[in-house]
Protein backbone atom coordinates (compact mmCIF):
# COMPACT_ATOMS: atom_id res chain seq x y z
CA UNK A 1 0.00 0.00 0.00
CA UNK A 2 2.83 2.62 0.94
CA UNK A 3 4.62 1.84 -2.45
CA UNK A 4 1.59 2.57 -4.43
CA UNK A 5 1.00 5.61 -2.89
CA UNK A 6 4.50 6.76 -3.46
CA UNK A 7 4.30 5.42 -6.94
CA UNK A 8 0.64 7.14 -7.29
CA UNK A 9 2.16 10.65 -5.82
CA UNK A 10 5.35 10.24 -8.49
CA UNK A 11 2.64 9.79 -11.25
CA UNK A 12 1.11 13.12 -10.49
CA UNK A 13 3.92 15.58 -10.00
CA UNK A 14 5.58 14.03 -12.86
CA UNK A 15 2.09 14.88 -14.72
CA UNK A 16 3.11 17.72 -15.97
CA UNK A 17 -0.55 18.67 -15.84
CA UNK A 18 -0.57 19.81 -12.05
CA UNK A 19 -3.18 22.85 -12.56
CA UNK A 20 -5.48 20.99 -14.83
CA UNK A 21 -5.51 18.16 -12.54
CA UNK A 22 -6.35 20.18 -9.55
CA UNK A 23 -9.41 21.80 -11.88
CA UNK A 24 -10.46 18.29 -11.65
CA UNK A 25 -10.62 17.38 -8.57
CA UNK A 26 -12.37 20.53 -7.43
CA UNK A 27 -15.27 19.88 -10.43
CA UNK A 28 -15.44 16.30 -8.72
CA UNK A 29 -18.24 16.44 -5.88
CA UNK A 30 -17.42 13.14 -3.91
CA UNK A 31 -13.74 14.48 -3.67
CA UNK A 32 -15.00 17.71 -2.11
CA UNK A 33 -16.59 15.62 0.36
CA UNK A 34 -14.05 13.73 1.30
CA UNK A 35 -12.07 16.75 1.39
CA UNK A 36 -14.36 18.41 4.15
CA UNK A 37 -14.35 15.27 6.13
CA UNK A 38 -10.71 15.38 6.36
CA UNK A 39 -10.90 18.73 7.14
CA UNK A 40 -13.04 17.63 10.20
CA UNK A 41 -10.00 15.58 11.34
CA UNK A 42 -7.78 18.60 11.42
CA UNK A 43 -10.84 20.74 13.04
CA UNK A 44 -10.76 17.72 15.98
CA UNK A 45 -7.36 18.76 16.90
CA UNK A 46 -8.71 22.23 18.46
CA UNK A 47 -10.53 20.31 21.35
CA UNK A 48 -7.78 17.44 21.88
CA UNK A 49 -4.93 17.12 24.40
CA UNK A 50 -3.32 14.61 23.20
CA UNK A 51 -1.76 16.07 20.06
CA UNK A 52 0.81 13.32 19.51
CA UNK A 53 -2.15 10.92 18.87
CA UNK A 54 -4.07 13.39 16.97
CA UNK A 55 -1.24 13.80 14.48
CA UNK A 56 -1.05 10.22 14.20
CA UNK A 57 -4.67 9.67 13.58
CA UNK A 58 -4.30 13.02 10.41
CA UNK A 59 -1.20 11.05 9.07
CA UNK A 60 -3.08 7.89 8.51
CA UNK A 61 -6.19 9.49 7.45
CA UNK A 62 -4.01 11.42 5.08
CA UNK A 63 -4.74 8.05 2.32
CA UNK A 64 -8.55 9.53 2.26
CA UNK A 65 -7.27 12.75 0.56
CA UNK A 66 -3.77 11.12 -1.26
CA UNK A 67 -5.68 7.88 -3.02
CA UNK A 68 -8.83 10.30 -4.38
CA UNK A 69 -6.19 12.80 -6.00
CA UNK A 70 -3.63 10.18 -7.46
CA UNK A 71 -7.20 8.83 -9.09
CA UNK A 72 -9.33 11.43 -9.98
CA UNK A 73 -6.89 14.11 -11.14
CA UNK A 74 -6.04 11.92 -14.02
CA UNK A 75 -7.95 12.89 -17.13
CA UNK A 76 -7.58 9.41 -19.00
CA UNK A 77 -9.85 7.17 -17.11
CA UNK A 78 -12.38 5.52 -19.51
CA UNK A 79 -15.03 2.96 -18.79
CA UNK A 80 -12.19 0.26 -20.55
CA UNK A 81 -9.80 1.21 -18.40
CA UNK A 82 -11.76 0.97 -14.92
CA UNK A 83 -13.23 -2.50 -16.70
CA UNK A 84 -9.60 -3.64 -16.92
CA UNK A 85 -8.88 -2.41 -13.73
CA UNK A 86 -12.26 -4.54 -12.18
CA UNK A 87 -11.27 -7.56 -13.92
CA UNK A 88 -7.67 -7.43 -12.27
CA UNK A 89 -9.08 -6.99 -8.98
CA UNK A 90 -11.67 -10.06 -10.09
CA UNK A 91 -8.21 -12.30 -10.95
CA UNK A 92 -6.22 -10.82 -7.55
CA UNK A 93 -9.38 -11.99 -5.21
CA UNK A 94 -9.25 -15.33 -7.21
CA UNK A 95 -5.80 -16.16 -6.78
CA UNK A 96 -5.51 -15.25 -3.35
CA UNK A 97 -8.96 -16.82 -2.21
CA UNK A 98 -7.49 -20.36 -3.93
CA UNK A 99 -4.33 -19.94 -2.06
CA UNK A 100 -5.87 -19.34 1.22
CA UNK A 101 -8.36 -21.85 0.68
CA UNK A 102 -6.14 -24.78 -0.15
CA UNK A 103 -3.34 -23.44 2.84
CA UNK A 104 -5.49 -23.99 5.22
CA UNK A 105 -7.63 -27.30 3.97
CA UNK A 106 -4.20 -29.03 2.90
CA UNK A 107 -1.28 -27.53 5.06
CA UNK A 108 -3.51 -26.26 8.53
CA UNK A 109 -1.40 -28.26 10.64
CA UNK A 110 2.05 -27.61 9.22
CA UNK A 111 1.49 -23.58 9.44
CA UNK A 112 -0.07 -23.80 12.96
CA UNK A 113 -2.68 -21.95 11.03
CA UNK A 114 -5.25 -22.52 14.77
CA UNK A 115 -8.78 -21.45 13.66
CA UNK A 116 -10.62 -20.65 10.00
CA UNK A 117 -9.77 -17.04 10.76
CA UNK A 118 -6.47 -17.94 10.10
CA UNK A 119 -6.96 -18.74 6.61
CA UNK A 120 -6.68 -14.96 5.06
CA UNK A 121 -3.00 -14.94 5.02
CA UNK A 122 -2.71 -12.03 3.17
CA UNK A 123 -4.87 -9.53 4.54
CA UNK A 124 -7.51 -9.65 8.14
CA UNK A 125 -9.82 -12.05 7.85
CA UNK A 126 -12.84 -9.92 7.69
CA UNK A 127 -11.06 -7.23 5.04
CA UNK A 128 -10.40 -9.66 2.57
CA UNK A 129 -14.05 -11.49 2.98
CA UNK A 130 -15.54 -7.84 2.52
CA UNK A 131 -13.29 -7.72 -0.80
CA UNK A 132 -14.74 -10.96 -1.91
CA UNK A 133 -18.39 -9.66 -1.40
CA UNK A 134 -17.71 -6.31 -3.64
CA UNK A 135 -16.08 -9.08 -5.90
CA UNK A 136 -18.92 -10.86 -6.41
CA UNK A 137 -20.96 -7.42 -7.28
CA UNK A 138 -18.28 -6.63 -9.89
CA UNK A 139 -18.89 -10.07 -11.93
CA UNK A 140 -22.22 -9.58 -11.91
CA UNK A 141 -21.45 -6.58 -13.76
CA UNK A 142 -19.23 -8.15 -16.40
CA UNK A 143 -22.00 -11.19 -16.56
CA UNK A 144 -24.72 -8.08 -17.98
CA UNK A 145 -22.05 -7.01 -20.24
CA UNK A 146 -19.59 -9.25 -21.31
CA UNK A 147 -21.53 -12.43 -22.62
CA UNK A 148 -18.28 -14.30 -23.62
CA UNK A 149 -17.23 -14.64 -20.55
CA UNK A 150 -20.49 -15.15 -18.51
CA UNK A 151 -20.07 -18.96 -17.53
CA UNK A 152 -16.25 -18.13 -16.40
CA UNK A 153 -17.66 -15.15 -13.98
CA UNK A 154 -20.65 -17.64 -12.96
CA UNK A 155 -18.63 -19.86 -11.95
CA UNK A 156 -16.58 -17.16 -9.94
CA UNK A 157 -19.51 -15.98 -8.16
CA UNK A 158 -20.45 -19.58 -7.07
CA UNK A 159 -16.72 -19.68 -5.84
CA UNK A 160 -16.87 -16.67 -3.78
CA UNK A 161 -20.32 -17.44 -2.58
CA UNK A 162 -18.34 -20.85 -1.18
CA UNK A 163 -15.34 -19.10 -0.13
CA UNK A 164 -17.57 -16.79 2.19
CA UNK A 165 -19.22 -19.49 3.56
CA UNK A 166 -16.11 -21.52 4.64
CA UNK A 167 -14.39 -18.45 5.98
CA UNK A 168 -16.96 -17.90 8.79
CA UNK A 169 -16.59 -14.03 8.03
CA UNK A 170 -20.21 -12.32 8.94
CA UNK A 171 -19.55 -9.15 7.56
CA UNK A 172 -17.95 -11.19 3.86
CA UNK A 173 -21.11 -13.28 4.03
CA UNK A 174 -23.01 -9.77 4.30
CA UNK A 175 -21.00 -8.43 1.62
CA UNK A 176 -21.27 -10.94 -0.80
CA UNK A 177 -25.60 -10.90 0.25
CA UNK A 178 -25.77 -7.27 -0.32
CA UNK A 179 -23.92 -7.79 -4.00
CA UNK A 180 -26.57 -10.61 -5.16
CA UNK A 181 -30.09 -8.78 -3.74
CA UNK A 182 -28.75 -5.67 -5.36
CA UNK A 183 -28.31 -6.93 -8.37
CA UNK A 184 -31.29 -9.44 -8.45
CA UNK A 185 -33.57 -6.48 -7.30
CA UNK A 186 -32.58 -4.29 -10.13
CA UNK A 187 -33.51 -7.11 -12.93
CA UNK A 188 -36.57 -7.95 -11.17
CA UNK A 189 -37.41 -4.22 -11.33
CA UNK A 190 -36.15 -3.93 -14.56
CA UNK A 191 -38.39 -7.06 -16.15
CA UNK A 192 -41.14 -5.70 -13.99
CA UNK A 193 -40.91 -9.48 -11.82
CA UNK A 194 -43.01 -7.19 -8.84
CA UNK A 195 -43.59 -10.93 -7.05
CA UNK A 196 -39.56 -11.29 -7.35
CA UNK A 197 -38.79 -7.70 -6.28
CA UNK A 198 -40.88 -7.66 -3.02
CA UNK A 199 -39.64 -11.52 -2.28
CA UNK A 200 -36.53 -9.78 -2.19
CA UNK A 201 -37.00 -6.87 -0.22
CA UNK A 202 -38.81 -9.42 2.67
CA UNK A 203 -35.82 -11.50 2.92
CA UNK A 204 -33.76 -9.94 5.31
CA UNK A 205 -36.18 -9.12 6.94
CA UNK A 206 -37.62 -12.70 7.53
CA UNK A 207 -33.64 -13.86 7.97
CA UNK A 208 -33.30 -11.36 10.91
CA UNK A 209 -36.24 -12.95 12.75
CA UNK A 210 -35.13 -16.38 12.00
CA UNK A 211 -31.90 -15.34 13.40
CA UNK A 212 -33.62 -13.77 16.44
CA UNK A 213 -35.53 -17.18 17.42
CA UNK A 214 -32.31 -19.15 16.63
CA UNK A 215 -30.32 -17.18 18.97
CA UNK A 216 -32.74 -17.24 21.59
CA UNK A 217 -32.81 -21.26 21.44
CA UNK A 218 -31.24 -22.88 24.57
CA UNK A 219 -27.40 -24.38 24.33
CA UNK A 220 -27.31 -26.08 27.65
CA UNK A 221 -24.71 -28.51 28.89
CA UNK A 222 -24.05 -30.40 31.99
CA UNK A 223 -23.16 -29.06 35.20
CA UNK A 224 -19.31 -29.67 35.86
CA UNK A 225 -19.79 -31.69 38.92
CA UNK A 226 -21.15 -34.38 36.77
CA UNK A 227 -17.67 -35.06 35.62
CA UNK A 228 -15.80 -37.70 36.72
CA UNK A 229 -12.23 -35.15 37.19
CA UNK A 230 -9.78 -37.74 38.45
CA UNK A 231 -10.75 -39.72 35.68
CA UNK A 232 -10.72 -36.90 32.85
CA UNK A 233 -7.65 -36.19 34.03
CA UNK A 234 -5.75 -39.39 33.80
CA UNK A 235 -7.41 -40.08 30.19
CA UNK A 236 -6.42 -37.47 28.72
CA UNK A 237 -2.99 -37.27 29.61
CA UNK A 238 -2.78 -40.58 28.16
CA UNK A 239 -4.05 -39.19 24.86
CA UNK A 240 -2.87 -36.01 24.31
CA UNK A 241 0.28 -33.88 25.41
CA UNK A 242 -1.30 -31.00 26.68
CA UNK A 243 -1.99 -31.87 30.38
CA UNK A 244 -5.38 -31.39 31.68
CA UNK A 245 -4.67 -28.35 34.05
CA UNK A 246 -3.07 -26.66 30.76
CA UNK A 247 -4.51 -24.10 28.06
CA UNK A 248 -6.05 -25.33 24.60
CA UNK A 249 -4.77 -23.14 21.65
CA UNK A 250 -7.52 -20.38 22.19
CA UNK A 251 -5.92 -19.93 25.54
CA UNK A 252 -8.93 -21.32 27.23
CA UNK A 253 -8.71 -23.75 29.93
CA UNK A 254 -8.43 -27.20 28.35
CA UNK A 255 -10.44 -29.05 31.21
CA UNK A 256 -13.53 -26.97 30.49
CA UNK A 257 -13.13 -27.22 26.22
CA UNK A 258 -12.85 -30.80 27.05
CA UNK A 259 -16.00 -31.53 29.17
CA UNK A 260 -17.88 -29.32 27.01
CA UNK A 261 -17.01 -30.96 24.08
CA UNK A 262 -17.47 -34.36 25.38
CA UNK A 263 -21.32 -32.71 26.29
CA UNK A 264 -21.52 -31.83 22.86
CA UNK A 265 -21.31 -35.44 21.51
CA UNK A 266 -23.43 -36.93 24.45
CA UNK A 267 -20.05 -38.96 25.77
CA UNK A 268 -19.44 -39.96 29.45
CA UNK A 269 -17.33 -37.20 31.38
CA UNK A 270 -15.31 -39.61 32.24
CA UNK A 271 -12.49 -42.24 30.52
CA UNK A 272 -14.79 -44.06 28.85
CA UNK A 273 -15.92 -40.57 27.11
CA UNK A 274 -11.76 -40.17 26.30
CA UNK A 275 -11.38 -43.23 25.28
CA UNK A 276 -14.32 -43.48 22.18
CA UNK A 277 -12.65 -39.96 20.59
CA UNK A 278 -10.97 -39.95 17.27
CA UNK A 279 -7.47 -38.59 17.05
CA UNK A 280 -9.60 -35.93 15.15
CA UNK A 281 -11.61 -35.23 18.19
CA UNK A 282 -8.16 -34.68 20.15
CA UNK A 283 -6.92 -31.91 18.08
CA UNK A 284 -10.31 -30.46 18.28
CA UNK A 285 -10.26 -30.05 21.67
CA UNK A 286 -6.53 -29.15 21.57
CA UNK A 287 -7.39 -26.28 18.99
CA UNK A 288 -10.08 -24.69 21.62
CA UNK A 289 -12.91 -26.33 19.76
CA UNK A 290 -15.59 -27.00 22.82
CA UNK A 291 -18.64 -27.88 21.45
CA UNK A 292 -18.39 -30.46 17.87
CA UNK A 293 -21.14 -28.46 15.87
CA UNK A 294 -18.68 -25.75 15.67
CA UNK A 295 -16.06 -27.99 14.00
CA UNK A 296 -18.24 -28.51 11.26
CA UNK A 297 -17.45 -25.62 9.05
CA UNK A 298 -19.16 -22.69 7.67
CA UNK A 299 -22.23 -20.66 8.43
CA UNK A 300 -23.71 -22.93 10.89
CA UNK A 301 -20.67 -23.13 13.09
CA UNK A 302 -20.16 -19.95 12.81
CA UNK A 303 -24.17 -19.16 14.19
CA UNK A 304 -23.75 -22.17 16.71
CA UNK A 305 -20.84 -19.69 17.99
CA UNK A 306 -22.40 -16.84 18.24
CA UNK A 307 -25.37 -18.23 20.04
CA UNK A 308 -23.79 -19.97 22.45
CA UNK A 309 -21.66 -16.93 23.21
CA UNK A 310 -24.93 -14.50 23.96
CA UNK A 311 -26.65 -17.38 26.00
CA UNK A 312 -23.47 -17.48 27.95
CA UNK A 313 -21.53 -14.29 28.40
CA UNK A 314 -18.93 -15.05 31.25
CA UNK A 315 -15.31 -13.52 30.63
CA UNK A 316 -15.38 -11.52 27.29
CA UNK A 317 -11.87 -11.62 26.67
CA UNK A 318 -10.95 -13.10 23.22
CA UNK A 319 -14.96 -13.82 22.54
CA UNK A 320 -15.05 -12.33 19.42
CA UNK A 321 -18.75 -11.64 20.18
CA UNK A 322 -19.35 -10.56 23.71
CA UNK A 323 -15.83 -8.82 23.47
CA UNK A 324 -17.26 -6.63 20.95
CA UNK A 325 -20.62 -6.03 22.71
CA UNK A 326 -18.58 -4.57 25.55
CA UNK A 327 -16.28 -2.57 23.45
CA UNK A 328 -19.63 -1.07 21.94
CA UNK A 329 -20.92 -0.43 25.62
CA UNK A 330 -17.77 1.37 26.85
CA UNK A 331 -17.73 3.68 23.42
CA UNK A 332 -21.61 4.45 24.29
CA UNK A 333 -20.62 5.30 27.88
CA UNK A 334 -18.05 7.87 26.45
CA UNK A 335 -20.03 9.33 24.01
CA UNK A 336 -23.30 9.92 26.40
CA UNK A 337 -20.17 11.90 28.48
CA UNK A 338 -19.85 14.55 25.25
CA UNK A 339 -22.43 13.91 23.05
CA UNK A 340 -22.37 17.06 21.11
CA UNK A 341 -18.82 18.01 20.30
CA UNK A 342 -17.15 14.55 21.18
CA UNK A 343 -13.59 14.12 22.72
CA UNK A 344 -11.72 14.74 19.80
CA UNK A 345 -9.57 12.23 17.48
CA UNK A 346 -6.81 12.71 19.40
CA UNK A 347 -8.46 11.73 22.74
CA UNK A 348 -10.22 8.94 21.67
CA UNK A 349 -8.05 6.14 23.04
CA UNK A 350 -7.38 8.07 26.25
CA UNK A 351 -11.26 8.61 27.08
CA UNK A 352 -12.51 5.24 26.18
CA UNK A 353 -9.54 3.80 28.65
CA UNK A 354 -11.09 6.14 31.53
CA UNK A 355 -14.44 5.19 31.06
CA UNK A 356 -13.38 1.04 30.97
CA UNK A 357 -11.49 1.89 34.45
CA UNK A 358 -14.64 3.53 35.41
CA UNK A 359 -16.89 1.24 34.19
CA UNK A 360 -14.37 -1.78 36.20
CA UNK A 361 -14.58 -3.92 32.56
CA UNK A 362 -13.75 -7.08 32.62
CA UNK A 363 -11.61 -6.86 29.68
CA UNK A 364 -7.52 -7.23 30.04
CA UNK A 365 -5.66 -3.93 29.61
CA UNK A 366 -4.12 -5.41 26.10
CA UNK A 367 -7.67 -6.13 24.70
CA UNK A 368 -9.72 -2.23 26.13
CA UNK A 369 -9.60 -1.58 22.38
CA UNK A 370 -11.55 1.07 20.34
CA UNK A 371 -15.23 0.80 19.44
CA UNK A 372 -14.83 -1.95 16.68
CA UNK A 373 -17.72 0.01 14.98
CA UNK A 374 -17.61 3.46 12.73
CA UNK A 375 -20.47 4.85 13.26
CA UNK A 376 -19.66 4.67 17.15
CA UNK A 377 -16.58 6.13 16.66
CA UNK A 378 -17.00 9.21 14.65
CA UNK A 379 -19.64 10.18 17.28
CA UNK A 380 -17.07 9.81 19.61
CA UNK A 381 -14.38 11.80 18.41
CA UNK A 382 -16.73 14.86 16.51
CA UNK A 383 -19.88 14.65 18.29
CA UNK A 384 -23.40 14.75 16.48
CA UNK A 385 -21.77 16.83 13.75
CA UNK A 386 -19.09 13.79 13.14
CA UNK A 387 -22.00 11.27 13.01
CA UNK A 388 -24.08 12.80 10.19
CA UNK A 389 -21.12 14.08 8.41
CA UNK A 390 -19.70 10.10 7.66
CA UNK A 391 -23.82 8.77 6.88
CA UNK A 392 -23.77 12.20 4.81
CA UNK A 393 -20.79 11.62 2.67
CA UNK A 394 -22.11 7.65 2.05
CA UNK A 395 -25.51 8.61 1.60
CA UNK A 396 -24.74 11.36 -1.13
CA UNK A 397 -22.97 8.34 -2.55
CA UNK A 398 -25.48 5.77 -2.36
CA UNK A 399 -28.32 7.96 -3.63
CA UNK A 400 -26.24 8.96 -6.63
CA UNK A 401 -25.73 5.48 -7.41
CA UNK A 402 -29.26 4.35 -7.67
CA UNK A 403 -29.99 7.57 -9.79
CA UNK A 404 -27.54 6.38 -11.99
CA UNK A 405 -28.40 2.86 -11.77
CA UNK A 406 -24.49 2.54 -11.55
CA UNK A 407 -24.73 -1.12 -9.57
CA UNK A 408 -21.51 -2.09 -8.73
CA UNK A 409 -21.16 1.37 -6.96
CA UNK A 410 -24.62 0.74 -5.05
CA UNK A 411 -22.82 -2.32 -4.41
CA UNK A 412 -19.75 -0.66 -2.44
CA UNK A 413 -21.78 2.16 -0.73
CA UNK A 414 -24.10 -0.64 0.42
CA UNK A 415 -21.58 -2.50 1.65
CA UNK A 416 -19.49 0.07 3.34
CA UNK A 417 -22.79 1.73 4.53
CA UNK A 418 -23.67 -1.85 6.84
CA UNK A 419 -20.28 -3.28 7.62
CA UNK A 420 -19.76 0.09 9.56
CA UNK A 421 -21.68 -0.99 11.93
CA UNK A 422 -19.40 -3.84 13.10
CA UNK A 423 -16.04 -2.75 12.13
CA UNK A 424 -13.86 -0.15 12.73
CA UNK A 425 -12.98 0.56 9.30
CA UNK A 426 -11.29 3.73 8.87
CA UNK A 427 -9.03 3.13 11.90
CA UNK A 428 -6.74 0.55 9.71
CA UNK A 429 -4.84 1.66 6.71
CA UNK A 430 -6.25 -1.21 4.97
CA UNK A 431 -9.40 -0.29 5.61
CA UNK A 432 -8.85 3.72 4.64
CA UNK A 433 -7.64 2.43 1.41
CA UNK A 434 -10.47 0.09 0.65
CA UNK A 435 -12.60 2.67 1.25
CA UNK A 436 -10.77 5.63 -0.31
CA UNK A 437 -9.97 3.58 -3.53
CA UNK A 438 -13.50 2.07 -4.46
CA UNK A 439 -14.75 5.28 -3.17
CA UNK A 440 -12.94 7.50 -5.67
CA UNK A 441 -12.84 4.81 -8.85
CA UNK A 442 -16.79 4.82 -8.75
CA UNK A 443 -17.07 8.57 -8.72
CA UNK A 444 -15.49 9.03 -11.31
CA UNK A 445 -18.61 8.30 -13.47
CA UNK A 446 -21.10 9.14 -10.63
CA UNK A 447 -19.90 12.87 -10.87
CA UNK A 448 -20.63 13.07 -14.33
CA UNK A 449 -24.04 12.06 -14.02
CA UNK A 450 -26.48 14.60 -13.61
Amino acid sequence: MSMGLLLGGISFFSSGEIISSLKRLITNPFFLMLGGFYCLHLMGLIWSDNLSYGFNDIRQKSSLLIIPIILLSRSDWGIQKIDRLLMLFLATLFITSLINFITYTFFKGEMALIDIRSMSLFESHIRFGILIGLGSGVALYFIGKYNTYKILLIGLIVWFGFYSYQSQVLSGILSYVISLVTFLLFYSKKNKNNFAFYSLIALPFCCLVGLIFYFQSPVEYSEDGAANTSSLEKAWNNRSTIKYAGKDAKAQSIKYTLIRYLDSKKLQLDSTGINSLSKDDIQNIELGYADVRETQGGIPARLFSIRYELQHPGNPNLHPITERLELWENAWYTIKKTPFLGVGNGDVHDALQVSYNERKSELTTERRLRAHQSYLTFWLSFGIIGLFAFIWLQGCFILKAVKSAQLVALCFGLIALCTFLFEDTLESQAGITFFAFFYSLFSIHLSKHK
